[in-house]
């Protein structure tokens, strides 16, 4: 019984902090893939994502395109049907990803962080340029070769652990009290029969 009452409040204040994962989404539908530069972002910290107390475990964007028009029967002397496209995406660790032909395809990108790991991007002179984990801003860029193709899905996902302390709700400190009245309770009476 002695262990009971040591456990006791270790159990309550662990009840009282909360750590747990969290995908936050942002999705892009149906949109037109310009020829030249194109480019499309999310901002996290308007979908619930917190710098200060959020840990990111990693960022997947997921890119699904297809054909306008499906070029592959044209045979004609001299016609280019190939759809170059060019993905820029310092934050996946390379300054592109080049695909000289793109039908109907999914690209899938992936950043893993480790706690503690240094989350800058683009470092200026003598500090970060670029930090999507600290400013929650995350942004890819697409130079195309072609108006023949389209985006079905971009789709941001932002694996993160939420840590926060709360303050124990009523039922909490209601039990708490009472246990703490029943093992006094029976403190005095054990301390009564010695």
């Amino acid at each position: 019984m002695k262990n009971i009452i040591f456990i006791l409040p270790v159990l309550l204040t662990l009840i009282s902090f909360q750590s747990h994962a969290l995908i936050i989404t942002d999705v892009r539908k149906d949109a037109a893939i310009r020829e030249g530069y194109d480019g499309f972002s999310t901002d996290m910290i308007a979908l619930g994502y917190n710098p200060q107390t959020d840990i990111v475990n990693s960022v997947r964007l997921f890119v699904r395109v297809h054909e306008i028009i499906d070029d592959s029967d044209i045979d004609m002397p001299g016609s280019d049907t190939s759809e170059f496209v060019i993905f820029y995406t310092m934050l996946f660790g390379a300054r592109m990803h080049v695909y000289p032909d793109v039908d109907n395809e999914s690209f899938e990108f992936v950043r893993d962080y480790f706690p503690g790991e240094d989350t800058c991007v683009i470092w200026g002179m003598f500090e970060c340029d670029y930090d999507p984990v600290k400013t929650g801003q995350f942004g890819i860029g697409i130079a195309a070769s072609t108006d023949n193709l389209w985006l079905d899905e971009a789709r941001w996902e932002l694996d993160i652990t939420r840590t926060a302390i709360d303050e124990p709700s009523a039922p909490i400190l209601f039990l708490s009290a009472l246990l703490s009245l029943i093992s006094c309770r029976y403190w005095q009476r054990a301390n009564t029969k010695k």
